[in-house]
């Protein structure tokens, strides 16, 4: 006996379930698709997903694995397995299976990182790095390992950028179909808040690739930074056009849409994310941000973000946001104290500083003042002066709707809007 109901029916009930942030019942969903048609590549991949996610690897991979013999020409199903290995110190597997999904499709580049610059994953990186030292050692021609070298270094150490590029470029030198490291120099040099160098980095990556949507999201988001806006944004339209079904890219560009003040055009672009066959992770986020910043009910979509992701600091950021505004002063700062120790955001002490405000908390309020004002201080000058209540009220409004680690505020010169870095 089979459960009611074709693989495929099985299948889009869970995708329903997951855009909703039931994983435990999309999972139910997938592994009656499995009964009813074992070895369904869908949800054989979605299985491996939702194990990953709860830390069950060891189970992910299984999944992972038979999704890659029911279909090895799928390049995703070796980029996200050989991230889960690695999780489980597996490093030269993993290589393997990343090294094999950038052959088939080098838009897996990105896979090659474990996880950007969140608290929890350091300790990860620097058992990566330290198995990756070993394995050099051992293959010393294998240019990857080097490329991995340099990524697992500038995750896991600060200030080494000297010897991140020395890693990458040595890559690159043994192995010269590692071109596409370009991109990873230039992330090393973000990472560094070197924005002009990292923009000639990925012009050259664009160039040798210019049929990659993701090197166009990066240097879009990076020309922020330069104070290239409207080139970002033509950037980010780019990256659309090559790539209009995939739902990541579209999310991302809701988020420069939100760091520009266009909420309706990021709350567009957010929801064509969810319509994707393929939704972001973080489009509920940034939905919600949209939506929080229309004046209208966020809340849902936050929680939807935070089931999918509970340690995403710029969601737990804007539900913080939602809840003081709302005077819901506990949770919001329930949020706001785990976002600041996952990720501590300039707009993370303001909003936390505002709550501190209203509860009549004044020396906990100034101590996030004065937080808020060593990590984003050109935001805090530009806010003005008077009280701090008041100065912070403007830093958000300066803001405009981003709430990110790479804070930016609006100024305006001939009508023209310009952001500005926080820093």
């Amino acid at each position: 006996m089979t459960p009611a109901g074709s693989a495929a029916q099985w299948v889009r009930r869970g995708v329903a379930e997951l855009r909703s942030g039931r994983d435990a019942s999309a999972a139910e969903c997938f592994l009656k698709a499995q009964k009813n048609s074992p070895g369904d590549e869908a949800s054989l991949i979605y299985l491996g997903e939702i194990f990953a996610r709860a830390g069950r690897y060891e189970k992910a991979v299984e999944f992972f694995s038979a999704a890659a013999k029911r279909n090895p020409s799928n390049p995703m199903v070796y980029a996200f397995q050989s991230q889960i290995k690695r999780r489980l110190g597996r490093t030269e597997d993993g290589l393997k299976d990343i090294e094999k999904a950038i052959s088939l499709d080098a838009r897996c580049l990105w896979m090659l990182s474990l996880g950007y610059g969140r608290t929890e994953n350091k300790s990860l990186y620097r058992r990566e790095f330290e198995s990756l030292d070993a394995l050099a050692k051992r293959r010393p021609d294998w240019g990857l390992v080097y490329v991995a070298r340099g990524v697992a270094r500038a995750h896991a150490h600060e200030k080494e950028l000297d010897q991140v590029v020395e890693d990458i470029k040595r890559g690159m030198a043994l192995d010269p179909s590692c071109s596409w490291a370009l991109a990873w120099l230039a992330e090393a040099h973000r990472w560094e808040e070197k924005y002009a160098e990292a923009v000639k980095y990925l012009d050259r990556a664009v160039k040798a690739r210019p049929d990659d949507p993701n090197l166009f999201v990066r240097r879009g988001e990076t020309r922020v930074w330069t104070g290239e806006f409207v080139k970002a944004v033509e950037d980010f339209d780019r990256a659309v056009a090559l790539d209009p079904a995939t739902g990541s890219v579209v999310a991302w560009r809701a988020e420069i849409k939100l760091w520009g003040g266009d909420y309706s055009g990021a709350l567009a672009d957010s929801e064509a994310s969810l319509r994707a066959a393929s939704p972001a992770l973080w489009a509920h986020c940034w939905r919600g941000a949209a939506l929080h910043m229309l004046g209208r009910p966020a809340l849902h979509d936050l929680d939807v973000a935070l089931k999918r992701d509970p340690v995403d600091a710029e969601a737990l950021t804007w539900r913080g946001e939602v809840h003081r505004l709302a005077g819901r002063m506990k949770p919001a700062l329930a949020d706001l104290d785990l976002a600041v120790k996952l990720r501590p955001f300039a707009t993370s002490y303001v909003n936390r500083a505002l709550a501190w405000d209203e509860l009549g908390n004044q020396s906990k309020c100034i101590a996030d003042f004065e937080e808020f004002r060593r990590v984003a201080p050109k935001l805090a000058r530009a806010a003005g002066t008077g009280t701090s209540r008041r100065i912070l009220r403007r830093a958000l409004e300066l803001s405009l709707g981003n709430r990110t680690a790479h804070p930016t505020f609006a100024s305006r010169r001939a009508g023209r809007l310009f952001l500005r870095s926080a820093w």
